[in-house]
């Protein structure tokens, strides 16, 4: 698969999108909302978000097959994994999810002294001194930068075992082990079309948002009209992005995923 794959995977999620847009939108920011509500649980909250994570996930992209099928869209697809007999591999799937993320942040707070996992458990951080001196503001959110370079570097590995794995076992049957494995190396074979698809991705994202920054610099009235189109437009292109995800996936794996 040639590099050029990843612009093709982001342009077929814009295809995608462009058959049921507002369906989609529904779906993706109900599934953000039922995860803040999980994550918002005392205690248990952080750990079982993280572990419904692939399950939603799976949700998402049962719309999105319907969607490309030209199926009807029905909302409580979102919640078609937790009916699948995948159900039980998928939850474990989201506490390995969770034991990674927890792992890189320790290997990260070697380096970092702590910074993001401090701003994590205490978000109020920046505030006091850092809000009233400029310069001591300016070195923290550089450590901040570096801490979560490092935290991310570090999550790569398992970034790669995940990215395909919830669609791997619940479209075709694998356990979690040989779905992170075959995922791995999947993404280690298209890694130039990888790399592709994340500066895609990130100029998808970065230069429509700069352009409207600009644009509302102009004039007040300008800015106006802005501010009224920028939150749908970037709700928009995040769930593009999302779509982006089941894109890859089918491009990938080319054979029937009948459920």
């Amino acid at each position: 698969m040639s590099p050029n794959a990843g612009w093709h995977w982001l342009s077929q999620a814009i295809d995608l999108f462009k058959k049921r847009p507002f369906e989609i939108v529904f779906a993706y920011f109900g599934m953000m909302l039922c995860t803040f509500v999980v994550a918002a649980l005392p205690l248990v909250g952080p750990v079982l978000s993280f572990a419904l994570a692939p399950l939603f996930a799976m949700g998402l992209a049962q719309i999105y097959r319907d969607t490309e099928r030209g199926e009807a869209f029905v909302a409580t697809a979102l919640f078609s994994a937790f009916r699948s007999p995948a159900k039980k591999p998928l939850f474990m799937l989201g506490l390995l999810q969770f034991l990674a993320f927890a792992a890189s942040m320790t290997l990260a707070s070697f380096f970092d002294d702590g910074l993001l996992r401090e701003l994590i458990s205490n978000p109020k951080l920046f505030e006091g001194e850092a809000a009233q001196n400029v310069e001591y503001a300016r070195q923290m959110l550089w450590r901040l930068f570096q801490s979560v370079a490092i935290s991310r570097l570090f999550y790569l590995p398992a970034l790669m075992c995940f990215w395909y794995a919830p669609n791997l076992i619940a479209w075709h049957g694998m356990g979690v082990i040989k779905a992170c494995f075959y995922s791995f190396f999947t993404v280690w074979r298209l890694r130039s079309a990888f790399i592709v698809y994340l500066l895609s991705c990130l100029a998808f994202l970065m230069v429509p948002t700069f352009v409207l920054g600009v644009l509302s610099a102009i004039h007040p009235a300008v800015a106006a009209i802005i501010n009224l189109v920028i939150i749908p437009a970037l709700l928009g292109l995040i769930t593009i992005v999302n779509c982006s995800f089941y894109t890859s996936y089918t491009a990938a794996f080319e054979r029937d995923t009948s459920a």
